[in-house]
């Protein structure tokens, strides 16, 4: 998934804020253990939402709150690495910054 400028400018101004390291993150994180702990017990032993899901679908919830967990700090992370490689290649490029 490779964003825009300003599509990571907007993913910036959602992981600064407190609410994502304290709120949005936290509960991600929980949810990720509950389903790791729901697929530690039998299907019988299982109560809540897991009691009648199967592992397939329990190891989906942990996989996607992992991919919610890493994905946005990941895609703001490749941005800016990106734009620092361009950068350097246009400082070692002289014919691209160079006037016609």
């Amino acid at each position: 998934m490779a964003l825009n400028e300003e599509q990571v400018s907007k993913i910036r101004g959602l992981l600064q804020p407190s609410a994502w390291n304290d709120v949005v993150k936290p509960v991600i994180a929980t949810r990720a253990n509950a389903a790791i702990k729901a697929l530690i017990l039998t299907p019988a032993e299982r109560t809540g939402e897991y009691k009648d899901m199967d592992d397939s679908a329990i190891r989906a919830q942990v996989r996607e709150a992992e991919w919610l967990l890493a994905v946005f700090v990941n895609e703001v992370a490749v941005f800016d690495h990106n734009r620092r490689v361009d950068e350097l290649q246009r400082q070692d490029d002289p014919e691209t910054t160079a006037n016609p």
